[in-house]
């Protein structure tokens, strides 16, 4: 039997990894020939570079995004123990830039001292947590708060990543786990709609669930569930 949404997804990996290069090509060529241009453009034709750059640019992340989906299937790893306050640790320092610069407050509660699972791909997910916190704060006066906690029931750890940034519409709570879905990409582009696609992939391997409860200008939860041995 074909097995479609395998195909589909392979096909995915495929494009978009042979697709970033002549989108490079393009960027980085693009720039050299800026450059030397430089001094005799007119306004109009440095628009249409300018054109030339963003578009290109942002083709590449789309690109980039559709093959950190895509790996999740061809590139995964055997199901260990490790050390979970360890991962953490780890995912919270790669964001030390961001968090001093919008002196975030991160903060962790009851965290399980080991895991049983994918390890690179446990810490993708809570990377793919933490940077929603981040990108999707707009008010300056109240600087980002997150807050990760877990708790054990049964045969599962039930996690929670709470933010207090711009919160999501109840209407869009099933539409935030689409690949590519963007709910607002003019205020911000950062976010490609892709974090918690990836998430609920993982999670869903690991024999979990996940959802969000939110509203509109109070922040977001963010809910799932990790078997404790998957």
């Amino acid at each position: 039997m074909i097995d479609h949404k395998k195909e589909l997804e392979d096909f995915v990996y495929t494009v978009s990894h042979d697709l970033c290069a002549p989108l490079r090509h393009i960027r980085e060529f693009s720039k050299i020939l800026l450059e030397t241009l430089e001094g005799r453009l007119s306004e109009e034709e440095r628009e249409y570079f300018d054109y030339i750059l963003t578009s290109t640019n942002k083709a590449n992340k789309i690109m980039t995004a559709l093959l950190q989906y895509s790996r999740l299937n061809t590139e995964v790893q055997e199901f260990v123990n490790f050390d979970f306050s360890e991962l953490l640790e780890e995912v919270v320092h790669s964001f030390t830039s961001e968090i001093k610069q919008k002196k975030a407050v991160v903060k962790t509660v009851d965290m399980p001292p080991t895991l049983t699972g994918d390890r690179h791909q446990i810490e993708q997910l809570f990377m793919a947590l933490m940077s929603n916190a981040l990108i999707f704060h707009t008010d300056k006066t109240n600087p980002p708060k997150i807050k990760i906690t877990a708790k054990h029931h049964d045969d599962e750890w039930l996690f929670t990543v709470v933010d207090n940034g711009i919160g999501i519409d109840a209407e869009y709570h099933e539409d935030v786990f689409k690949i590519l879905k963007r709910l607002d990409p003019e205020t911000y582009p950062q976010g490609m709609g892709v974090g918690l696609t990836i998430a609920k992939k993982i999670v869903q391997r690991h024999g979990g669930k996940i959802w969000i409860e939110s509203e509109l200008g109070k922040g977001t939860k963010v809910l799932f569930t990790l078997k404790n041995k998957p």
